[in-house]
């Protein structure tokens, strides 16, 4: 048999690397042996960034989330409307809105006095009106009770009592005389059916 080796056609022969000259790239770039240490060493650098920043960008675009975290999150939003629901139950059953305090005066206010004074004028002013509203408010309840709500509207129409006693007179009479109408009306058309039927 023939000793020769076989030859693979269409496969080239692998590269040697070991047998490549380390200095190649350094001389075609033009660099002195330090600098291109030190060009290497931020090639380096750099790679590692766009790594790290490729790591991140990976981790912001998945949307995944594990269970775990998931729930967690439930939970904590539960808790969170849970005791928003409670401070405001206890709000409302202590029937105390939360208002919040006026902070005043403050002392190197020019007028401070002046404007103490018209404070205290417009309390009291509103304190009077609110005390007049619920006197009348009373006034009118015992009116109602009464029945004496007639004469208040006897008054409004500026009428004396004559003249408002002739009026209601007059707004009977018309009813009265509605009612007789219809009656009368009625009481035709009932002849007229018992006509028809031949019972009269």
């Amino acid at each position: 048999m023939n000793s020769k080796p076989l030859k693979l056609e269409g496969r080239r022969p692998l590269r040697n690397w070991s047998k490549r000259k380390p200095n190649a790239r350094r001389g075609k770039l033009g660099l002195l042996e330090e600098e291109y240490d030190s060009k290497l060493l931020e090639d380096s650098n750099k790679n590692t960034n766009d790594f790290d920043n490729a790591a991140k960008t990976r981790e912001i675009k998945s949307k995944r989330v594990s269970l775990k975290k998931k729930y967690k999150v439930v939970r904590k939003v539960k808790e969170h409307n849970r005791k928003k629901a409670k401070v405001a139950k206890k709000l409302r059953l202590s029937g105390k809105n939360k208002v919040e305090k006026d902070p005043g005066i403050p002392n190197n206010w020019p007028f401070k006095e002046h404007e103490l004074k018209a404070l205290e004028a417009r309390r009291t002013k509103a304190i009077k009106e609110l005390e007049q509203k619920k006197a009348e408010r009373k006034e009118r309840a015992r009116r109602r009770k009464l029945g004496l709500l007639e004469e208040a509207r006897r008054r409004k129409l500026g009428l004396l009592e004559e003249e408002y006693d002739s009026k209601l007179l007059e707004d009977s009479n018309k009813n009265t005389n509605d009612l007789d109408n219809a009656a009368k009306t009625r009481g035709v058309h009932l002849c007229c059916l018992l006509l028809a039927r031949g019972g009269i």
